[in-house]
């Protein structure tokens, strides 16, 4: 995770590079790989999913640490 952050960091990444620098604001841990992308669809597809992910992060935004979702 920390390797990926910094690839788009360091301007790596063809399809980030122009909007650095990138802070760990969320995670979630899964098992496997295959578990991990389902997810990462299911939020990027669904409005509802990701806005009460946003209202989650603007409550957390005070502290600088990164919201640990749950470990699947």
């Amino acid at each position: 995770m920390l390797v990926r952050l910094q690839q788009h960091n360091g301007k790596k990444v063809r399809a980030t590079k122009a909007y650095v620098p990138y802070c760990l604001r969320y995670i979630e841990q899964y098992t496997t790989k295959t578990d991990a992308r389902k997810r990462e669809i299911q939020l990027k597809r669904s409005g509802i999913l990701r806005k009460l992910l946003k209202a989650k992060l603007q409550k957390e935004t005070h502290n600088q640490q990164p919201v640990v979702g749950p470990i699947i």
